[in-house]
């Protein structure tokens, strides 16, 4: 009966032992990239697309260092005045678009181009400065023609309301 009952208690403890005594407390903490690379095939003529994010700094203080686009054998670098304000950016949210070459004559008064047009688009953490409830804040550059043509900021105000930014390269 001893034997037995201590069998028992042995096959518990080996049993429960390594949950029990082995337990340890471990702090995870997410890291931020500092650079963030997508690709797309956009087919002809631009082929392959490459674009890298770089950022700098951490938490609410990160901001967009360096956007480069790869495409159709070319790199093409945003101006640094394109980069201002570009602060807190999601980089989960970067995406590429791809236009049929059309530029809007209400978007571009300088000049219209029937090239295809190639747009980063990505999300910006924004609070509405009388509520600190958090709205939506996107950026978009517009590649075309072998550089950067504008870089647009839309800005929600109020739920479902936004006010559009164009600055031109």
């Amino acid at each position: 009966m001893k034997t037995s009952l201590l069998r028992l208690v042995f096959a518990a403890l080996t049993c429960a032992l390594p949950y029990i005594g082995f337990c340890t407390q471990e702090t995870y903490r997410p890291l931020e990239p500092s650079e963030i690379s997508i690709r797309a095939d956009a087919n002809q003529p631009l082929g392959e697309i490459v674009a890298t994010v770089r950022v700098a700094g951490s938490g609410a203080q990160r901001k967009i260092t360096a956007i480069t686009l790869q495409c159709g054998g070319k790199s093409i670098a945003v101006p640094a005045k394109a980069l201002s304000g570009l602060v807190d950016p999601n980089l989960a949210s970067i995406r590429l678009t791809l236009t049929d070459g059309m530029t809007d004559v209400n978007l571009m008064p300088k000049s219209i181009s029937v090239a295809p047009a190639v747009n980063i688009e990505f999300h910006l953490a924004y609070k509405n400065a009388a509520d600190g409830q958090p709205l939506q804040k996107t950026a978009a550059i517009r590649f075309q023609d072998g550089r950067a043509i504008f870089r647009r900021m839309s800005t929600e105000f109020e739920r479902g309301m936004f006010s559009e930014d164009f600055l031109y390269l």
